[in-house]
């Protein structure tokens, strides 16, 4: 599932929300608008005839310390948008062509950084953590309580023991306060909201008195308000009435077994390692798997930096929806990869981007071209557009340099079903075929980060 415009931020989605003031007017000069980010110096191209009635842009008031502000400019036009230290928290935009008019709503939320002390440095650096956090596990356990999330299969996983377990023990507490809340945001905000509490909540942990307090280490973790810090009393008498605490206690064997079944298939450490040679100069100090038995296909990631010690944060689900019976425990690692290998990528794909923004945009404007509608209305531009077809082929790179030649062909096989056919990037078989010539035939030394001119050619001339 899309989770992010930019490769550490999770700032478009496509979403209604409520209507504010207009604060400034563009007339749009032939059909494009230019935005850029400066916490991340990042920058793309919008298609006004692309776009909804109106685009929400979630962002988080500060980035690692910096105060956020966006730039929309068209034509000689250039406006900055920023939050005023917190005074206009939500801002809107009207872009007219004479013709037709759509907005653009900048909704900033929070405080988007993370502290490490020196003792977590120490004890996080050069490692890849797994675990299911107990207050990340109740955000999960109330999203999947409520009519809207179980409608959702992207939300929530249908079937298995643990959800039928959950299910029956908290059968009376779906009618608690705090559940017919979240449907109804659920209903009204759908995934954005979803995300907001599920991402926050790895922010916080449950005290003695069953409240969740913020543990210090992040601010916010997603881009939208911290319900459970907006509404601390709500989810404590949740957790007490409920009986959540008892529930997290009885399930320990559960998830130590589940967290061991993920480390095994799941080896971050070693995607790590050849990320880093293949993308010189890009590293994480320390990587976080982070995940739920309820969550199905609802993936996102995040990083964080701070005192100069570089953190990468990941978010999905675990590996019980894979039938054991019908594959092999490497066809399920190469398969199961995916999940991670591509939140993990965009981390050092996109910087790479950055460096070739103006061919990029070049080369992939044409979105006929490139994409067919559906899923990928969801990547607003060039830059997008190109790193997912990246993003994936690097992937497909990994898989056959690490694997075997059947768990290459099984993941190539479903991979290029995911993107070309499902997706909607139904080029991304032959520009997979092509970056994997160019990596076959390297010279000594080059690594895929020297591969984007000749892919970009490549691209071009198709």
């Amino acid at each position: 599932m899309k989770n992010s415009l930019l490769a550490v931020l999770s700032i478009i989605s496509y979403v209604t929300s409520a209507q504010v003031p207009i604060t400034y007017t563009l007339r749009v000069q032939g059909d494009t608008v230019r935005w850029e980010f400066n916490a991340t110096n990042s920058t793309d191209v919008i298609h006004f005839s692309k776009m909804d009635s109106v685009d929400n842009y979630n962002s988080p008031q500060k980035y690692e310390g910096k105060l956020c502000s966006w730039v929309f400019a068209t034509g000689n036009q250039r406006i900055t948008v920023g939050h005023n230290d917190g005074k206009l928290v939500a801002q809107r935009i009207a872009l007219t062509d004479s013709i037709k008019t759509k907005f653009i709503q900048v909704n900033f939320f929070g405080d988007l950084s993370a502290h490490f002390p020196e003792s977590y440095q120490r004890r996080f650096r050069g490692t890849v953590t797994y675990e299911i956090p107990e207050a990340y596990e109740l955000a999960n356990v109330a999203m999947a309580l409520t009519e809207a999330g179980q409608a959702d299969a992207n939300m929530v996983r249908k079937d298995g023991d643990y959800i039928s377990r959950m299910k029956q023990y908290f059968a009376t507490a779906a009618r608690h306060p705090l559940i017919l809340r979240l449907n109804e945001r659920l209903k009204s905000d759908g995934g954005n909201f979803y995300y907001g509490v599920r991402e926050n909540a790895y922010a916080m942990e449950l005290s003695k008195d069953d409240s969740p307090v913020n543990r210090g280490i992040y601010k916010a973790v997603w881009p939208r308000l911290n319900d459970m810090a907006q509404y601390p009393d709500q989810w404590a008498d949740f957790v007490r009435k409920s009986g959540f605490r008892k529930f997290y206690s009885n399930n320990q064997t559960f998830y130590k077994d589940d967290i061991a079944d993920v480390t095994r298939l799941l080896p971050v450490k070693r995607m790590q390692v050849w990320l880093e040679a293949q993308f010189p100069g890009i590293r994480y100090d320390g990587m976080r798997v982070v995940f739920s038995p309820l969550i199905n296909g609802a993936h996102s990631a995040q990083k964080f930096t701070d005192q100069g010690y570089r953190e990468s944060l990941m978010f999905i689900c675990d590996a019980k929806g894979f039938n054991r019976s019908q594959y092999t425990g490497p066809q399920i690692e190469g398969i199961y990869s995916g999940v991670v290998f591509t939140e993990i990528d965009h981390n050092f794909v996109n910087p790479v981007s950055d460096k070739h923004l103006q061919t990029i945009n070049e080369v992939f404007s044409n979105r006929d071209k490139w994409t067919k509608k559906g899923d990928t209305d969801h990547y607003g531009g060039a830059y997008e557009v190109f790193n997912e077809y990246m993003t994936h082929a690097v992937h497909m790179l990994y898989i056959k340099d690490q694997y075997p030649p059947d768990v290459y062909q099984l993941v190539r096989q479903s991979r290029v079903k995911l993107n070309g056919a499902q997706r909607g990037f139904y080029r991304f078989e032959s520009f997979l075929d092509e970056l994997q010539r160019l990596f076959d035939s390297r010279k000594p030394g080059q690594t895929v980060s020297d591969l984007y001119p000749a892919i970009l050619k490549w691209a071009k001339d198709v």
